[in-house]
Order: C-alpha cells, then structure tokens, then sequence
C-alpha cells in the first residue's frame, strides 16, 4: 500500500532528478501511478506532463541556481517524502581520451550534483524519508572505455553509505541502486548494449520500468524498512557478490 493511500489527506512528495527521460522518468511515472506529487529536476523538458508533477529546470552542478531554484519550488512541493538522484552520463572515456574538463563534466554531473542535491533538499525531507542514489554495475567491476564514469559511480556508492551514517538519526535511510545493461533509448541508440547481452545470465537487458519499481521499493516498500547504506545491484546476474 502506497504512502498515498494510507495518509489519503498527505500526498508524498518526491524530488527526481534526471526525470526527463530513461530510467528517471519511468521513476517518476511510478511513483505518480502510486499517488505521490514529484518534483522533477532536469535541464531539459520532458518530465511527465501532469499536475502532480512540477518541472524545475536547473543545473544540478550550479549550487546557488539550484539552492535558487528549490526556494522557488511551490508549496504544494516542497515538503519532500524522498529524494531519488537518477541523473547522470556515461561518455566513453580510456586513458588516452580523458581530459581535465570531460573529468568535471562527468564527476560534476554524477558526484558533485548527488551531492548537492541531498545538502540543498535534506532540510525538506521528512523523518524517516528516503533517498536513493543512482549507481551502477560500472562502480564494482572493470570495464572497458568507461575509467571516468566507473570511477564516478564507485564515488557515489560511497557517499550513500557516509550519508546513511549522517542521515541515520533523523530516521532517513539513504541506498544506492546500481543497474547493468537497461533498455534505455540511449543505450539502444549506441549499439553497444546488443554486444554484451550474450554475457548476461538472464539473456536480456532491464527494463526501466525494473529499476524504477526496485526504486520504489526502496523507498516505500515493507521489506525494505531495515535497509540503509547498500547499493543494490540489479544486473541480471553479470554481477555477483
């Protein structure tokens, strides 16, 4: 039963960062089918097109656009119920390629905007909220073409544990959850996803639709009430541990 559908006189709110397209807007769609408000983070429209979800168009990586930006946010959305950090990029990058500014670009997007995020929105959080960090298959195994966006997420998954640790006595839990392959349309668009997939146990990439229900349950679920610093992998079994 949905946060909603107890408290039907106190809709949660949840802000989504990235809800504009993959795997954070099928987030975003969850969580709306289940009666929460979202407010959506992003830098491009194309979060869902709804009363109950309210656009803020800004950099996450902009501290003052963003503390800005939230203090704008209507009443209706700034309580918040949970904080889902879904936005991120994966260019390729190898020792050969990398630079200083593609460093910044991918560390200040999938590190630094998780960070700021939480500083900004914590204060509205309620006790006993939740957060959830996007990180990925990537953080725990090597891959090729990907020493920036690996070293990035394996960054994020260890801020969510020293967060749970800070955020633990207000009642907050603060998870990761780290994805393989997904079926995202940018995933499909760089044809490198139907190359791996004979590796995968499960012969098949995620849905997003997958990830954001395994978000929700983070989030809401019963079963995971007890549940604070891990990062879930969800990769058909390409990751074991």
């Amino acid at each position: 039963m949905s946060p909603a559908a107890r408290n039907p006189d106190s809709q949660p709110v949840a802000l989504i960062t990235g809800a504009s397209n993959g795997m954070g807007r099928s987030t975003a769609l969850r969580f709306m089918e289940a009666g929460w408000k979202i407010l959506a983070l992003d830098l491009v429209k194309g979060a869902p097109e709804d009363p109950n979800c309210h656009l803020l168009q800004v950099d996450i990586t902009d501290e003052q656009a963003l503390a800005t930006g939230l203090a704008s946010v209507p009443e209706p959305f700034r309580g918040l119920n949970a904080i889902i950090n879904a936005a991120g990029i994966y260019p390729v990058s190898n020792l050969d390629t990398l630079t200083v500014d593609l460093y910044r670009r991918i560390f200040d997007i999938n590190v630094l905007g998780t960070l700021l995020v939480v500083k900004h929105a914590k204060d509205r959080l309620a006790d006993h909220g939740a957060i959830v960090n996007f990180s990925s298959i990537d953080a725990f195994i090597a891959v090729d073409n990907q020493v920036l966006y690996s070293a990035s997420k394996a960054a994020v998954s260890n801020a969510t544990k020293t967060m749970a640790m800070e955020l633990s006595p207000r009642g907050i839990r603060v998870n990761g959850v780290a994805p393989g392959w997904v079926r995202t349309a940018q995933n499909i668009a760089n044809g490198r996803m139907e190359r791996f997939l004979p590796s995968v146990p499960l012969r098949r990439a995620a849905e997003p639709e997958e990830i954001a229900e395994l978000v929700y349950w983070l989030t809401t679920g019963e079963g995971s009430r007890y549940i604070t610093g891990e990062t879930i992998v969800t990769s058909g079994g390409l990751y074991m541990r």
